[in-house]
């Protein structure tokens, strides 16, 4: 009796035994299942962390790509018609040189730079009716030539194109009996883009100074 009882419960300790290896072999696949998307989303998440970062340099160095070498500064006077007398003296010798690698210009990027800041300082100070740009290159060592640019043409313009990003411009200005002193301003650029750039470089060839002299 013992003998037999001996032998059903070896039985039954296999058949249990058999059971638990079942069980562990169903449930695997199942723990892998469930724990493989947990990892797996993880890494989607880091992948996704990782484009939004560079997202944002590509974003960054495209806004650090629209500023050109350049110096802004107020004329000291105001000239005939209430126009205030403003300086742009870029670095460059041949302002016909590709500015960003593509179609626009130095050239068509400086007359741009001069629209926006009239246009800004258009509406920060409204008893004036425009401003006249003595612009030179190489340093100032070579005249381009004077551009009026009154409000409402600069007004017009900021319309037509679109007003993007603003641009850190710095203005400087003389200071009697003391080092010249610059004024910051976040002054908005065109969105010359797309289609826009064959017509803004249209535009520019077409405005002429008003004078070669000061």
């Amino acid at each position: 009796m013992l003998r037999k009882t001996y032998a059903i419960a070896k039985k039954a300790e296999r058949h249990n035994l058999a059971k638990l290896i079942t069980c562990a072999v169903i449930l695997l696949p199942a723990n892998l299942a469930f724990s493989a998307p947990t990892y797996l989303g993880s890494e989607t998440i880091a992948e996704a962390d990782s484009a939004k970062f560079t997202q944002k340099v590509n974003i960054i160095l495209a806004q650090e790509s629209t500023q050109v070498p350049l110096s802004i500064r107020y004329g000291g006077t105001e000239a005939r018609g209430g126009f205030v007398l403003m300086q742009l003296t870029a670095p460059n010798r041949d302002t016909t040189q590709p500015a960003y690698g593509g179609k626009l210009r130095f050239y068509d990027v400086h007359l741009a730079k001069m629209f926006e800041t009239s246009h800004f300082l258009c509406q920060q100070f409204r008893g004036v009716s425009g401003y006249e740009w003595v612009y030179s290159a190489g340093n100032g060592s070579i005249r381009m030539g004077n551009f009026r640019i009154p409000c409402s043409l600069a007004s017009e313009m900021a319309s037509t194109y679109g007003l993007g990003k603003p641009e850190r411009t710095s203005i400087a200005k003389d200071t009697e009996g003391g080092p010249p002193e610059s004024d910051v301003y976040s002054i908005p650029i065109l969105d010359i883009t797309g289609s826009k750039v064959q017509r803004w470089m249209n535009f520019v060839q077409n405005l002429k100074p008003t004078s070669r002299d000061m």
